[in-house]
């Protein structure tokens, strides 16, 4: 359904009947939902100002002063939460993680290993791997994952965390690409395969890059690629962190990685183009920094360049630029949540961030043009 419609009608019934506890609880959960904490926590505070608001209500005080970076209010009400509920594990697993961005790092942590130790629920273990290596604990976030992976062993996220080619022995990179060039750089950094594209299985290939992972339904067997599950790949190439500096290195030279190509198709760079040096890839993105696959988003140590990007010019819009966008974001799936059946809102709102994209653009092209200096930094975490 549609955010900004429930908002209304929420607001309505608020409105109407001040009070109305479940309208209220409710509008207070659009609010956060929409990124909206400051209205979240107002139309909260009736329920606060009551001598016992209950677990929930302080919960969701609790992710308002998350949302709003404050992190002592924030791990006050998450403690009254977890008072009041405390068999909520998730609540409790907050209250650890708001104790360790507050610089409680030894109590968030012991607090995280003793909900990690249920064997039953898995809710701790990530916060507790990302503590320890925070901490510079390898040996003890080696065995966090061992525990995790006791605990999921159909999943690949506990491969994920060991390293990314480990992903690999669950899914695999499939790259369909014209026959009639060689990919530009090499693609054996990860367990994968090329295939031709043509007529045969465009259309396959193309739906697949379109179904997300374990919601949208697969597609199978796609003609002239090996049989199997087909999804888009942004699960294993999120933002394309692909080896582009393979571009500057001799024919010869090896390249790093494991993977495997179909039988007669190479993963690697053609000697043509590797010759061909020195060569710059100009990448427009949406921010600074380059996340590998899907999984690495909370892995904040694998946001960070590497060798592979060493040839790569990084095109980001500015944090005030991004500001004048309507909703001061860049449009994204969310709207279609956010604005529901408003069609006409949602296409309005994506049309004036395509035009200030088309004047930036614009602004970048003059630059060139005008063989003008552009200021850039080195390429590091976002």
């Amino acid at each position: 359904g549609s955010l900004v419609l429930a908002e209304g009608h929420l607001a309505r019934a608020v409105a109407l009947a001040p009070g109305l506890d479940v309208a209220r609880r409710m509008l207070a959960l659009v609010h956060l939902r929409r990124s909206e904490p400051g209205k979240a926590l107002a139309v909260m505070q009736p329920l606060l100002d009551r001598p016992e608001p209950g677990a929930a209500i302080w919960s969701m005080k609790a992710q308002a002063h998350v949302q709003l970076g404050e992190l002592q209010e924030a791990e006050a009400a998450f403690a009254q939460a977890a008072r009041l509920n405390p068999d909520d594990d998730r609540t409790q697993a907050a209250l650890a993680v708001s104790k360790v961005l507050r610089g409680e790092t030894d109590a968030g942590l012991a607090q995280l290993r003793s909900l990690a130790a249920d064997a039953d629920s898995s809710v701790a273990d990530l916060p507790l791997i990302a503590t320890l290596v925070r901490k510079r604990d390898y040996d003890g976030a080696l065995k966090a994952i061992d525990v995790l992976e006791g605990k999921q062993p159909g999943r690949p996220v506990a491969a994920n965390l060991r390293g990314r080619a480990r992903m690999g022995e669950w899914l695999e990179r499939v790259v369909f690409s014209d026959a009639r060039e060689a990919l530009p750089f090499a693609m054996d950094d990860y367990a994968g395969r090329t295939c031709v594209l043509g007529p045969h299985n465009a259309f396959e290939a193309l739906v697949a890059s379109c179904s997300i992972p374990f919601w949208l339904q697969a597609v199978h067997d796609i003609s002239g690629a090996p049989p199997g599950a087909y999804w888009d790949g942004g699960i294993t190439d999120y933002h394309l962190h692909l080896d582009y500096a393979s571009m500057l290195r001799d024919a010869g030279e090896a390249l790093p990685g494991g993977g495997r190509g179909q039988e007669g198709t190479s993963m690697r760079a053609s000697e043509d183009t590797l010759c061909e040096r020195p060569r710059l890839v100009l990448y427009p993105h949406f921010q600074a920094s380059v996340v590998p696959g899907w999984l690495d988003k909370s892995l904040r140590s694998r946001h960070r360049a590497t060798a592979r990007l060493d040839n790569v010019v990084l095109l980001v819009p500015t944090a005030d630029w991004i500001a004048r966008l309507p909703n001061a974001k860049l449009p994204d799936r969310r709207d279609f949540k956010a604005y529901g059946a408003d069609h006409a809102g949602r296409a309005a709102v994506w049309r004036r961030a395509i035009a200030e994209s088309a004047r930036l653009a614009d602004e970048f092209a003059a630059y060139v043009e005008g063989g003008r200096p552009i200021a850039a930094e080195a390429l590091g975490e976002a």
